[in-house]
């Protein structure tokens, strides 16, 4: 009997712990009410591109990327989300950062291939963010990126007096990686320089780097 008694009581105790380790993992959620967007649908802005880097190995390849190099691209603003009042990490990530914003084409009228449009599209769009009270939207997540995580992404903000950066990253199963990195104005949302990035062990290293250069603001 005092046996079986104290299974049951173990068992509790694990339940308890277990619950309040799920507990402790759950995001929290953030008031953001104050939320706005400060771009439109039909805004544009126009970044100059400088690509780099070498491969060998991997998924990416640099005859996809050193094309891009000086070249200059058009991003047109052509979906926002609606904005809720309260998020956590997830939702906002998902509701707010992985949603495409933008459409891509170069400066000179053509359109990029397949693969550039949605690496430029994705790079722009996850960096358009709404106005808000950037100290509160940076509890969000965290200001470190962690250690190598096999097929793991992160998110990592951080807030300056004069910018608020963003970065998404993500790993692979293997010793391969990539991501982008934003500076975002405080005033307007829209991010003033990325760098996109993706590597594979010391055989790839691949960069491209998008800078703002000018803006069309509908009215």
């Amino acid at each position: 009997m005092k046996r079986i008694y104290a299974v049951a009581v173990a068992v509790c105790l694990i339940g308890v712990v277990t619950v309040g380790v799920i507990y402790f993992l759950l995001p929290t959620p953030v008031d953001l009410s104050d939320l706005s967007w400060g771009v439109a649908v039909g805004h544009t802005y126009q970044y100059d591109i400088l690509a780099s880097g070498y491969s060998s190995l991997g998924s990416i390849s640099s005859e996809q990327v050193l094309p891009l190099n000086g070249t200059s691209i058009i991003a047109t603003v052509n979906n926002l989300p609606s904005l809720d009042a309260v998020y956590n990490a997830a939702s906002f990530s998902s509701e707010i950062i992985h949603v495409n914003k933008v459409s891509c084409s170069f400066a000179n009228g053509t359109e990029p291939d397949e693969w550039a449009n949605a690496t430029l599209s994705d790079m722009v769009s996850g960096c358009i963010l709404p106005v808000v009270d950037w100290s509160t939207l940076d509890t969000l997540f965290p200001d470190d990126s962690p250690g190598f995580t096999p097929n793991g992404d992160f998110i990592v903000t951080i807030f300056y007096d004069d910018m608020f950066t963003i970065e998404y990253g993500w790993w692979g199963p293997v010793d391969n990686g990539g991501g982008w990195s934003g500076s975002v104005s405080l005033s307007t949302g829209v991010p003033v320089s990325i760098v996109w990035t993706y590597r594979h062990g010391v055989d790839t290293l691949l960069l491209i780097q998008l800078t703002i250069v000018g803006s069309v603001v509908a009215d």
